[in-house]
Formats: structure tokens, sequence, C-alpha cells
């Protein structure tokens, strides 16, 4: 969830507030200040930008390759979505979707 926070922070160019971040995490205000600071400690970047009555914060130029990188579970998606595709008969869409597997 943290990642999560930091790709929505580097996401928006003008920062997210702390109720926007508990709102796309579905947490609360709390729980996202605490994952705010986690995220704080993990990329020193993180500009805190003041918006009256409220601040936020971003990430400029985006985050590292490492932390874009797709997960296992999506991994495992994507895989799934080329055979289901090679099996209905769609032969050149599912070639698409190898290709991009092998690409990330």
């Amino acid at each position: 969830m943290v990642i999560d926070l930091a790709r929505g922070m580097a996401a928006s160019a003008e920062g997210l507030t702390l109720n926007e971040m508990a709102a796309q995490l579905n947490v609360g205000r709390r729980t996202a200040e605490r994952m705010r600071d986690a995220v704080l400690m993990l990329f020193p970047q993180v500009e805190e930008v003041s918006d009256p009555p409220t601040k936020r914060w971003r990430i400029r130029g985006g985050l590292s390759a490492f932390e874009q990188a797709p997960t296992a579970t999506e991994m495992l998606e994507l895989t799934k979505a080329a055979a289901a595709l090679r099996a209905a008969g769609e032969p050149a869409r599912a070639a698409a979707l190898e290709s991009l597997e092998r690409k990330v």
C-alpha cells in the first residue's frame, strides 16, 4: 500500500492531500498520515506543497523503474489474459500481450 501511495503522489502533478490519500487507499486519515510518513522515509524527494487551507505532497520526476515494475500478480494476470485470448481464437491479440510480457 505504501508503494501504491507513492505511485499516486508521483502521478499527480499538484500532489495529494491527506484526505485524498485516505480516499484513494480506502483508509482513515490517521492511517493515511502514517503511510505518508512511510513514503517520506522511503522517498526523500517527496515535496510538501502549501495549498491553503491544506497541504499536498508529490514526488516530482516520478519513481524509479524499480518502484514502477509490475508485480508478480500483474504479470500472472497478463499471462492468463494472453492464454485466454489464444483459447478464444485471437492469436494476434494474444501475441501482442505475450510480446508485452517479454518486454517487462
